[in-house]
């Protein structure tokens, strides 16, 4: 009894050093080097479309290197985004195109996908579609972001250049909030954070927790088995 009391116990050590390595072995999964991320803008607490989505070109840029994580994101209308971030990280301009209205800017960020909390600063005083229109509102949104698709590119020192303002023919058609919880009428899935995670990461916690709740029971059978 006690040799199989002494198994159990090493068992319960083994998968949870387990579960922790492959939770290690998961977070560093991607390597270095830049990927393509489509993304959605939501609104705050919800699987709404903020009416921001339309600010921004897709996909994104996930640049990552050295094991730093930096997020590129093209913003049209440029001029009405006062200020922005993502995950608590305030934007680093790479490049921007005042002619087309239109700036990519980086973002450190913890994760290479799910949801990113963020907040946007926008302020418009001009004329939209021939109508004086004001607007200025501070606000929070969430980024909603996939897996990194394709094959990396490598990192070099040209990669920020390399995040150019192409799609500026977008910025040809506004769209102007009514007010900061107006969405669109796109339907959203429910964001799944954890698209991607290897089944071990989860399975391996749950094994080693009903292990140690057998192992619990199991000495404390023993315990009464002495009285």
């Amino acid at each position: 009894m006690q040799r199989f009391k002494q198994l159990l116990n090493i068992g319960l050590l083994v998968l949870i050093l387990l579960s922790v390595g492959v939770g290690k072995v998961a977070s560093a999964d991607v390597k270095d080097g830049t990927y393509d991320v489509d993304y959605t803008v939501l609104k705050h607490g919800t699987s709404d479309v903020s009416i921001a989505n339309d600010y921004f070109n897709k996909p994104g840029k996930l640049v990552v290197k050295n094991g730093e994580k930096q997020l590129h994101l093209t913003m049209n209308h440029s001029h009405w985004i006062k200020g922005i971030t993502v995950d608590g990280s305030a934007e680093s301009i790479v490049s921007e195109d005042k002619g087309s209205d239109v700036r990519t800017s980086s973002f450190k960020v913890n994760s290479t996908s799910g949801q990113l909390a963020g907040t946007i600063d926008v302020y418009i005083n001009e004329k939209v579609d021939g109508k004086p229109f004001l607007y200025d509102n501070k606000y929070k949104i969430t980024f909603d972001v996939k897996e990194p698709s394709g094959q990396a590119a490598a990192v070099s020192s040209n990669d920020d250049s390399k995040n150019s303002t192409t799609a500026a023919s977008s910025s040809s058609n506004s769209s102007t909030p009514s007010n900061g919880s107006t969405t669109t009428s796109q339907d959203v899935k429910n964001p799944q954070t954890s698209a991607g995670t290897p089944v071990m990461i989860t399975v391996l916690p749950i094994v080693a927790g009903m292990l140690l709740v057998v192992t619990f029971m199991f000495n404390k059978k023993l315990k009464r088995g002495h009285n």
